[in-house]
């Protein structure tokens, strides 16, 4: 099971649907920044290409069917814990369209949150794995969803570091507080 991407640029644009207990779940997915030779095309395999017109579209008519759409994008490559203008602009208008959550895939720290309406932001994970060990790179968040009974009703933010060359671990709960801090600063919460 695959979203964000495909055998071309048809099947790198469909959503990954999930029926579980209930809840109808939409993952949409694409990449912004490219390069051009990562994006599907008609006859090659990659990244869906980001086009805003049609992810909105393809939202609405998501949550016109019932579902409750997940919108991950892969922007530019950044490490600051503050959003950039695209960023909040790009969040705006999946939230706008109806999703229920976006969520940056390309921070190299993690990135603040941010709700709007009923859509929860996470403008950027950090990174999953990665053999930088930088003392900002190193940091990731896990946000855990929870669905019940069609709605989004919580998110648990579990926090990791990287050791040993893209090796996670728990963070403390002293370098827990302090990531947590800087994120919910950079939040305006």
């Amino acid at each position: 099971m695959t979203f964000g991407g495909g055998i071309d640029g048809e099947a790198a644009r469909q959503p990954l649907l999930i029926e579980h207990h209930g809840n109808r779940l939409a993952f949409l997915g694409c990449n912004f920044t490219g390069p051009e030779s990562d994006w599907a095309t008609e006859v090659l395999p990659g990244s869906a290409r980001c086009d805003l017109e049609w992810l909105s579209s393809e939202v609405n008519q998501l949550v016109e069917d019932g579902y409750l759409p997940i919108v991950s994008f892969q922007g530019f490559e950044v490490c600051e814990m503050t959003p950039h203008s695209t960023q909040r602009e790009m969040a705006q208008q999946m939230a706008e369209a109806g999703a229920v959550i976006v969520s940056g895939s390309q921070a190299h720290c993690p990135q603040a949150y941010d709700l709007q309406g009923n859509t929860f932001i996470h403008y950027g994970l950090g990174n999953l794995w990665f053999d930088q060990m930088d003392w900002v790179t190193r940091q990731e968040l896990l946000d855990r969803y929870v669905f019940y009974n069609g709605r989004h009703i919580n998110t648990e933010i579990k926090t990791a570091i990287l050791e040993d060359s893209a090796q996670p671990r728990p963070m403390t709960t002293e370098e827990r507080q302090v990531i947590l801090e800087m994120i919910f600063n950079a939040s305006k919460w």
